[in-house]
């Protein structure tokens, strides 16, 4: 049965079934059910603010009875939140079990913890507090503008058929908000760092409602801070696993900078990418020294160099400990003064060496070394100390006391020295001079005898005067070497040597007198002064009487007798007596001068030759 009115006032029914719908047009009618027992109504209940009044409720069919929530409560994304994506459905059905007409209205109300604000909404995002179900069910979003994590927020529904009907018992779900999609990385600026020694930071991950988050994707590690060292190592850097939005950058950096940065990045599709403030990695402890070979340098002249100290890496470093200077550079000189050297302080890297030689070499080294346990050193290449100024000829030598006079006669081995006792080389034949010769020989080295061989100088001078005395005899000569040149400050250097020339093999004889002979009995004696000398004019003294070779002629009738010229009378033996013919004598009556005396059998003019 159905019952339909359009009257205004008060319907009043009794005790009953009404089998089908119960429909009331007229406006603001009152409903009076005075039964003890409720009505069934098996229609649908349509009603314009219907007023139910009485001790019963009048339950029929379309009117709602239960709101169910058919989204299950859960985590939900601050993303999600925030584009009014999360949406809660509310299912309305009659006592029944069917679902209430559309139109059906439906109270919404939403609750939530937290210091987020949140939003109910329909599908176009127009805030709402109620809706009208559409095939039993209605659909709103919960939305926000900032979603705090943590935040909770429950969406209660209830429905009734109108405004004087008993409204259904609530239904409501509760959602969690979780962080969102890392958008921003911040990495904390590490401290000053050591080439190759690993550190330490912390990458913080928020969504983009500043919730800790650790939805990242796959973090990489990059930066300057990982650039390749000038040894060719390259840094490394990682992102541990990311917990409450917080994750450990473990980084190893070899490369010094006072600008390192560490950049983070994630995989998505457009990188969220952040980098630390620049920060400094400091180089290591010093692993090599490289000491710059200097110029050639002179002995007793302070000079310097640089010394460069790199790290393991190939960074400059002044980390380099106590640093000191050795090598043949600063060895002790011939006549023992030591050589000095010192490092200063590094700056970025680089020391001056200042170093003082007084050994003269070609083959100088700088060493220098730290203190460490296991000392890092470095050595230059070879380089020149080249000896000072001729301060002495240290020690000058003749092959042979004594020489004949004659050319190149006289060997002498000089060696000069600096005040170091360092043997000077690179001087000429024009540097040197011999001093005090006794007439006729040659100051300076005989052209093509002069040499050298590591400061030792050898040369010839001829000297063609033997210096011979009054008692006939060549006297020593004492010959001085002077070295004059501009090396030693044009100041002479002497060294004495001694050395007797003695005249050289006879080459002549100078007649000086010769005359008639005198004598009677058949015995007669003639007498002829000469002059025996050497190819340079010495007079050779002290020869014996059986040293001479000589003839006579008997030149008796020949005006200006040439040698040669006469009658050759016998050969002379030296043997008899002044009273035989044959014998002869020769007297020294000075430097290489003497008389000879023959006797002969006949009277008349004489020459005598003498042809030593």
């Amino acid at each position: 049965m159905s019952l339909t009115t359009n009257a205004t006032g008060s319907v009043t029914f009794g005790n009953g079934t009404i089998d089908g719908n119960l429909t009331v047009n007229a406006p603001n009618v009152s409903f009076d059910n005075s039964a003890t027992t409720p009505y069934t109504v098996s229609g649908a209940v349509t009603a314009n603010n219907l007023t139910v009044s009485g001790t019963q409720t009048v339950t029929a069919s379309g009117v709602p009875a239960t709101v169910t929530a058919t989204t299950t409560g859960g985590n939900v994304s601050a993303d999600a939140v925030a584009a009014g994506t999360t949406a809660v459905t509310f299912q309305v059905t009659d006592a029944n079990g069917k679902a209430v007409p559309n139109g059906t209205i439906v109270s919404l109300a939403l609750a939530h913890t937290g210091t987020g604000s949140y939003t109910l909404v329909n599908a176009s995002g127009t805030p709402i507090t109620s809706a009208q179900t559409s095939g039993g069910s209605v659909t709103v979003y919960v939305t926000s503008t900032h979603p705090d994590a943590g935040d909770t927020f429950t969406v209660s529904a209830t429905a009734q058929a109108g405004s004087n009907t008993v409204p259904s018992p609530a239904a409501s779900v509760t959602d969690t908000v979780i962080p969102g999609v890392v958008k921003t990385f911040t990495v904390a600026t590490p401290g000053t760092q050591t080439a190759g020694s690993q550190y330490t930071t912390t990458v913080t991950a928020t969504d983009a409602y500043g919730n800790l988050t650790d939805n990242v994707g796959t973090v990489t590690v990059s930066g300057s801070a990982l650039d390749t060292s000038l040894s060719g190592t390259p840094g490394a850097g990682s992102v541990g696993t990311f917990s409450k939005g917080v994750a450990t950058l473990t980084a190893t950096s070899y490369a010094a900078t006072t600008s390192a940065v560490l950049t983070v990045s994630n995989g998505a599709s457009t990188p969220i990418t952040v980098s630390t403030s620049a920060f400094t990695v400091s180089p290591g402890q010093v692993s090599t020294f490289t000491v710059a070979t200097p110029g050639t340098q002179t002995v007793g002249s302070q000079y310097t160099t640089t010394v460069t100290a790199t790290d393991a890496y190939g960074n400059l470093t002044d980390s380099v400990g106590t640093v000191s200077v050795s090598g043949s550079a600063v060895g002790t000189s011939p006549n023992g003064i030591l050589g000095t050297g010192s490092v200063g302080t590094f700056s970025n890297g680089v020391a001056t060496l200042t170093a003082t030689s007084y050994a003269a070499t070609t083959s100088a080294v700088l060493t220098v070394s730290n203190n460490a346990s296991t000392p890092i050193g470095g050595v230059s290449n070879p380089f020149t100390v080249s000896p000072g100024i001729v301060q002495s000829t240290s020690y000058v030598s003749v092959l042979h006391s004594t020489a004949v006079a004659g050319p190149g006669n006289i060997a002498f081995t000089v060696s000069p020295v600096d005040q170091y006792g360092n043997p000077v080389t690179g001087l000429s034949a024009t540097d040197f001079a011999v001093l005090g010769l006794a007439g006729g020989g040659t100051p300076s080295p005989d052209a093509g005898s002069f040499s050298e061989s590591n400061g030792v100088y050898t040369f010839t001078i001829t000297d063609t005067n033997a210096n011979e005395d009054f008692s006939w005899n060549p006297q020593p000569q004492f010959l001085t070497v002077a070295i004059n040149t501009t090396n030693n400050g044009n100041v002479d250097l002497y060294q004495m040597a001694m050395v007797t020339v003695f005249p050289g093999s006879p080459a002549g004889a100078t007649l000086s007198s010769f005359g008639t002979s005198t004598g009677s009995s058949g015995v007669y004696k003639a007498s002829a002064t000469y002059t025996l000398h050497d190819a340079y004019g010495n007079g050779i003294s002290g020869l014996p009487n059986s040293d001479p070779n000589f003839a006579v002629y008997d030149v008796t009738g020949i005006t200006n007798p040439l040698p040669g010229q006469g009658v050759k009378l016998q050969e002379w033996t030296g043997t008899g007596s002044p009273t035989s013919a044959g014998y002869y004598t020769i007297t020294q009556i000075g430097i290489g001068t003497y008389t000879l005396t023959v006797w002969v059998s006949d009277s008349g003019n004489f020459t005598i030759d003498v042809y030593y």
